[in-house]
């Protein structure tokens, strides 16, 4: 997850559990915590102490702070659903159309026709209509597509007919190559 520091430093969260939003300090311990709330780390939120002490969220105390020493939001990725242009800084599959090879792209600018891209070591710029975009797919897309397209080439090689429909019926009924 990534944070936007918003009082202190990255300095003051390193050894911070992931979910550590405030480091704090009181009188009895100096820690992080999840939540915070008018002076208190208020029960129902996760606390490490520097005695070592966990605390979770069945915890029947409310634990008084003195201080905050650093304060961090997360940022949330936006989440792109294949729909147009990937957002700027996500990384995605892209090939030229009309049938390039898919490739891993990040994107690293985009104007109103043309995109900046980074993939393979290098830099590239290009109208963004000459390309297609999709999300980098799971094993297991991998794994459908490629058992579509073997019971496709059977079906084409055996009945002539249009392939890859009845291929993708047979694998979303079930049906898989046996080894």
């Amino acid at each position: 997850m990534k944070y936007e520091i918003t009082k202190g430093s990255e300095k003051d969260f390193e050894g911070a559990p992931e979910w550590a939003r405030f480091r704090t300090s009181s009188y009895f311990f100096e820690g992080f915590s999840e939540g915070l709330r008018w002076g208190y780390i208020p029960s129902g939120c996760n606390f490490v102490s520097n005695h070592g002490v966990w605390r979770n969220a069945e915890s029947p105390f409310q634990h008084h702070i003195n201080n905050v020493i650093a304060e961090r939001r997360p940022i949330t990725e936006p989440v792109w659903d294949g729909e147009d242009l990937p957002p700027v800084g996500s990384t995605f599959d892209m090939r030229l159309k009309p049938n390039g090879l898919w490739l891993e792209t990040k994107l690293i600018a985009a104007g109103q026709e043309q995109i900046i891209y980074f993939r393979e070591g290098m830099e590239f710029a290009g109208h963004k209509n000459n390309y297609e975009f999709r999300p980098i797919r799971s094993p297991e897309d991998v794994a459908k597509d490629e058992a579509i397209e073997s019971m496709a080439e059977i079906i084409e090689y055996r009945t002539g007919c249009s392939p890859k429909p009845l291929a993708r019926w047979l694998y979303e009924a079930g049906y898989r190559k046996m080894e």
